[in-house]
C-alpha cells in the first residue's frame, strides 16, 4: 500500500473504526518497517492533535463552569 490508500485507513485505525480484517492488514503494514512505524507514529499524532483542537471548539469552558456551580448549589 502506498501512502495515499494507508493514511485514510491509520486515521481509522487509531480511532477504532476499522473491521477486524482491516485492522490487521494496517497493523502489518505499521510493523513491515521502521519507516512504515515512525509514519503511523507522526498520523497518530496529528489524529491526536486534531480531536485535542476538536474537543477545545466544542466545549465551553464558562458553561461548563456554569453546570458545575448550579450542581454543587442544588446539591446543597
Amino acid at each position: 500500500m502506498d501512502l495515499t490508500e494507508i493514511e485514510p485507513l491509520l486515521v481509522r485505525y487509531f480511532n477504532n473504526e476499522l473491521s477486524s480484517a482491516e485492522a490487521e492488514k494496517v497493523a502489518a503494514w505499521i510493523a513491515g518497517s521502521e519507516e512504515h512505524r515512525k509514519t503511523a507514529e507522526h498520523l497518530y499524532y496529528i489524529n491526536l492533535a486534531a480531536e485535542a483542537e476538536r474537543l477545545h471548539r466544542e466545549i465551553d469552558p464558562a458553561e461548563a463552569l456554569r453546570k458545575v456551580h448550579r450542581r454543587i448549589r442544588s446539591d446543597r
